[in-house]
């Protein structure tokens, strides 16, 4: 009976050591790309540039409001705005089909261009939850939200093989989709460009440290998230991890000594 349930926590503890594997990982500044705008009239000052980002295989990435806030107290749940509520005016709508990517491509010469596909979202979600980097909370207040932001994550999707992409929104106010690959609004161009889109950024982060990206509309507003990804999970096929391994050594070795006491009673 003893080595029967000393077997059951050998599972569930390998259990939890797979599920610690597959975490939500922030992408940095690293994994973004910007580029002198092209797809038009050439514009070659920063807030213009094309930005791309760098997805690995196997990741499910996740878009969110930035952190502004943590929660502070047990009946204060300090909540930041949903990135896709359509009362907040600088989110963005992020029901399915009205954001998405497109695959960011290199023509023969080496500029970066896509073919214009559209991939949309499915509007699936989750709750992602951020941790005060800074906090003095105890592990104990943690766990019951104080120093922690929990937001709604919208599914950008799941990539099978390394991919380079480009943004695809809507902000809130309009009704037609953004890039961060098209020209930004600029009528003193030759050709003139008209467009809801007057900048796109990287330069700031949120209080996680999370890189904002921000597209600026007409209007003055700047419509920001910040990007993450979820790994695969690792495979159960092949070598046991080592963490696992050595979960399974030990649990071993306590049935063993289990069934010798045993036999010696």
């Amino acid at each position: 009976m003893k080595s029967q349930k000393l077997f059951m926590m050998l599972l569930i503890v390998c259990g939890m050591v797979f599920a610690a594997e597959s975490n939500y990982v922030q992408f940095t500044l690293d994994d973004f790309n910007t580029y002198d705008s092209a797809g038009g009239p050439t514009q070659d000052w920063v807030p213009a540039q094309m930005v791309t980002l760098s997805v690995s295989a196997g990741s499910t990435v996740y878009l969110t409001n930035y952190v502004s806030q943590f929660k502070v107290s047990l009946y204060d749940p300090g909540k930041i705005p949903d990135l896709g509520d359509d009362t907040y005016a600088a989110g963005y709508d992020m029901s399915a089909g009205a954001y998405g990517y497109m695959i960011a491509e290199r023509t023969a010469d080496g500029k970066v261009t896509t073919d214009g596909v559209f991939h949309p979202g499915t509007g699936e979600t989750k709750d992602i939850t951020y941790y005060d980097p800074n906090s003095t909370y105890s592990p104990e207040l943690t766990a019951q939200g104080l120093g922690t932001q929990t937001t709604t994550g919208y599914k950008l999707g799941t990539f099978n093989e390394d991919t380079e992409i480009f943004f695809v929104m809507t902000p809130n106010g309009y009704n037609s989709k953004i890039n961060s690959y098209l020209p930004v609004n600029d009528p003193d161009s030759d050709p003139p460009v008209t467009s809801i889109l007057a900048s796109r950024q990287i330069n700031t982060v949120d209080l996680v440290g999370n890189i904002r990206v921000n597209f600026g509309t007409v209007d003055g507003v700047g419509h920001e998230f910040v990007i993450g990804y979820e790994a695969a999970p690792p495979s159960t096929s092949g070598q046991p991890l080592p963490g696992v391994l050595s979960t399974i050594v030990v649990a071993c070795c306590s049935i063993a000594c289990a069934k010798k006491m045993k036999k010696n009673k």
